[in-house]
Order: structure tokens, then sequence, then C-alpha cells
């Protein structure tokens, strides 16, 4: 009659238990709408005369061959693309974990064994058990496996955890390839342009020595006096203290891009005869909400919500029973002599409930900083997503005014190289001097520097576009380090 009452209490209480996890609803992520913008306020939609940015658009779209392999190289061997990698994959393995705790059950192997001996007097171990010739031996082993119903989300919660974990990783993976890109090809533009500033230093110097060399026989013969002569070498001077900065800034464009693409040194001979494409007014294809939703940093933060909502649904589990089931397989017998009576078989076995009473509110206090962490992370996501819709806004808006101030410098580089024109065809007929002809080709060269710094940020505002919109990378093999890390860990299962 008891063992009918104890079975009968054990089976109320597993019912109970099943009642109670269809009760509780699952633990759902926060609402993330947050209102975009209906369109680009800095981007130009005429389709005549404009470059549609769409999501066919590769960075290979400047057309340029050496850009192209330096972007290449170092999505393969940037350390920190490969840092990323690594990470990603140690995500993945804890993903299959995850995975492996929710579907098998625990199983423990135990085992022991008992040696003992009399060394005087007779009689017998405090057991009770009577040694023969004076020893005692015996041992035991067995099993022990436990199964734990997910009746509450506790164990799927960490898997859901873990694949938010990978997510995020994968995201980021995807902001460091994205940032790198970029970096090459941004120190790429402004190498080009470094170098195209220190050659035009270099041709305005020699007019401004032909132009005090021309003024320093003027003065011997008493046609200027010495301040005009002064002056014109206090500029050449201006101009030659221009240059060791120039050098300067390539010197360290070319050791960025060394960094980027994995190495310590890199040929920059041929980055000159690159080609930049893509020059004129950008229209956008897509919406702010469709592009900016695609940016890994948007959805690493949206993972971080879901991991966020996750861990608050496995804290809320631990409120609630435990329902396992385990069993016990365990073997006896004899090692020396015959004390226990030979060997023996022991299987027990059923269901285990474990309910949490007394923890003085320490459970209810994780599930309410969980709780606050899920929302804080919608805050996160929210923010993350603004501050994307305000870079690609800044990028457009950068762009477009690099656009037009190229624009018009292109016209002023125009008149002054039409000017230099007329005034060499007069310098032929003896109508102007020399120092006509040198001022206009000194000041054609100034307004070349100055488009030269315009269709410099001209290119990057351009790459600036491509990253803050997210446009698709070229697809490249993993980094050595992680293939060898994988050919590795493949032998070693083999």
């Amino acid at each position: 009659m008891y063992e009918k009452e104890r079975a009968s209490s054990g089976a109320w209480c597993v019912l109970f238990t099943l009642g109670l996890s269809a009760c509780v609803a699952p633990l759902s992520p926060p609402d993330l709408g947050t209102p975009l913008p209906s369109g680009w306020t800095n981007a130009d939609f005429r389709p005549s005369d404009t470059t549609r940015i769409q999501t066919a658009v590769r960075w290979d779209a400047f057309e340029d061959i050496v850009l192209e392999r330096l972007v290449r190289q170092a999505l393969t061997n940037n350390p920190d693309i490969a840092q990323s990698y690594f990470n990603l994959e140690a995500a993945r393995a804890l993903e299959r974990s995850a995975r492996a705790v929710e579907r098998s059950a625990e199983i423990v192997a135990t085992a022991q064994s008992r040696h003992q001996s009399r060394l005087s007097g007779e009689g017998s171990p405090s057991s009770g058990l009577q040694i023969g010739g004076g020893t005692l031996g015996y041992y035991e082993t067995g099993f022990d496996a436990r199964w734990e119903l997910d009746l509450f989300g506790r164990l799927s919660g960490g898997r859901h955890v873990s694949r938010a974990e990978r997510n995020i990783a994968r995201a980021d993976l995807e902001a460091i390839r994205m940032s790198v890109a970029a970096e090459v090809a941004r120190t790429c533009f402004e190498l080009r342009a470094a170098r195209t500033r220190r050659a035009a230093f270099r041709r305005i110097i020699a007019y401004q020595t032909q132009l005090s060399n021309v003024a320093g026989d003027r003065r011997t013969a008493g046609l200027i006096d010495g301040i005009a002569f002064d002056r014109l070498e206090t500029e050449r001077a201006a101009t030659q203290a221009l240059l060791p900065r120039e050098g300067d800034l390539i010197d360290q464009a070319e050791r960025r891009l060394a960094i980027l693409t994995g190495t310590t040194s890199i040929p920059t001979d041929d980055l000159a005869r690159g080609r930049q494409s893509l020059t004129g007014a950008v229209s956008v294809d897509r919406l702010p909400a469709e592009m900016l939703r695609a940016r890994p940093d948007v959805v690493a933060a949206e993972q971080a919500v879901v991991k966020a909502a996750a861990e608050a649904g496995v804290a809320r589990a631990e409120l609630y029973p435990r329902l396992t089931f385990g069993g016990t397989l365990q073997a006896t017998g004899d090692l020396v002599s015959a004390p226990l009576g030979g060997s023996s078989v022991t299987i027990s076995g059923g269901p285990s409930l474990s309910l949490p009473l007394f923890d003085w509110g320490q459970r209810r206090a994780i599930v309410d900083a969980r709780d606050m962490r899920v929302q804080a992370s919608a805050r996160a996501y929210r923010s993350t997503l603004l501050k994307a819709w305000a870079e690609a806004e800044g990028a457009l808006s950068y762009y477009a005014a690099a656009h037009e101030r190229a624009e018009r410098l292109n016209s002023r580089v125009s008149a002054t190289a039409r000017e230099v024109e007329t005034l060499a065809a007069r310098q032929r007929q003896g109508l102007v001097d020399a120092v006509d002809i040198l001022e206009a080709r000194i000041a054609h060269e100034r307004a070349q520097l100055e488009l030269a710094d315009a269709r410099c940020d001209q290119t990057t505002g351009l790459v600036a576009i491509f990253k803050a919109l997210a446009i698709e990378l070229p697809v490249t093999a993993a980094p050595p380090a992680v293939l060898a890390a994988a050919r590795k860990e493949k032998r070693h299962a083999d």
C-alpha cells in the first residue's frame, strides 16, 4: 500500500511539472522596429548622369587591377581577419557542444576496488565480513546515466545562446573584412595623391627656381629691388618645406598597406598605374532600411539582442523544477577469497524531480538582471542602426561635396591650362617675357594640386559609401593559418 502511494505521488509530481511547462511561454526578443527615412537625403537619383550604387557592385568596380590585387591579398593574409576566423570557428565549436548537451544523456563510469589485510590477531572487519586467509578484496564498477527533459527551455536556450554567439562572430568577421578592404582602398588612393602632390611640388619648385634666377639677373641689372627677389625666395623655400611632409605621408601609407596585407614590405612601384573610376554623382538603388540592416555591425547588434533574450530564457527556466530520468548499473565482485558471496549486479532508475525552494531571491535577481540586459541590448541595436544611417548619409554628403568641388576645380585647371597655352604662344611671338609664362605655369600646377586633393577626397568618399552601405566584398579563401589549423584538426580526428 505504501509503495503504491509513493508511485502515485511521483506520477502526480511529473504530471504537475509537465503541465507547468505547458503554461510557461517562451521568452521572445523585444520589438526592434526603428523608423528610418524613406529615402536618402544626399544621394542624387537622376539616372542620366549618376553612378548607381547597386547590390551587384563590387569593390572591383573601380576597374583598378592593382587595387583589386591588394584587397584580395589583405582579405587573405591580414592577421586581424585571421583572428576573427578563429573566433568564428571557436563559436561554431561551442554551438556544436550546446547541441550535444541538449540531445545527449550524461553517462558517467565509476570503478573502485578495495584490498584489506589483517596484520595480526583474529576477527572480522568493522563491516562484519569474514576475512579468509587474513585478506579481503572486492571491486565495484558501474555506469550512471542522466537525461534531463527540456521542459522550460533551459537546454534549448543554451543552444540559442551559442547560435547567436556564432552569428555575432560571423558578423564581426564580415565587419573586419569590410574595414580592412576599405582601409586598403583609402590608403592606396591617399598614397597616389601624395605622390601626385610631391611631383607637382617638384615642378613648382623648378619653376620658382627659374623665376628666382630671372629675378636675380634683374636685381643685378637694377630693374627690381631686393624685396621682390626675397619674396620669390621665400615662396620657393615654403614650397620646398612641403616636400618632406609628402615623403613622410608616402612612407606611412606604404607601411600601412604592408601591415594591412600581412607583410612587412610591399612593392608599390605599380600603384601609380591604377585607374580610379566611378567619379560621377552617386545614386543608391535601395532604401535605407533595406541596406543598413544588412550591415555587419547592425546584424551583430541584432544577434546580441537574440542572445540576451535566450540568456534571459535560461535564467527564467532556473526558477522551475527540473525533471530528470536517470539510471544506475553497478556490478560488484570478489578479488580474493569469497567474502562477498560471489558477484552481484544492481540496476536502479527512474525519474527525478528537483525543485528550487529557498535561495533567498538569487535566481529571481538573475532573471531581473537578464531582462534588463535584453532591454539594454535592444537600445544598443537601435543606436547602432541610427549611427549606421548617420554614417551612410555622412559618406554620401562628403562624396557629393567632393564631387562638386572637383567639378569646379576641374574648370579652373582647364582655364589655367588655356592661359599657359596662350602665354606660350605669345612668348614665341616675343609679346610676353619668361616671368609671365612661369607664373602661369605655377598657377596651373597649384590648381592641379587642389584638383588632385579633391579627386582623392572623392574616391575615398566613394570607399566610405561602399563601407557604410555594406557593398559585398569579393569572395576569398580563408587565411592560411585557418586552413592549416583545420587540416591539423582533421588529422587528429582521423
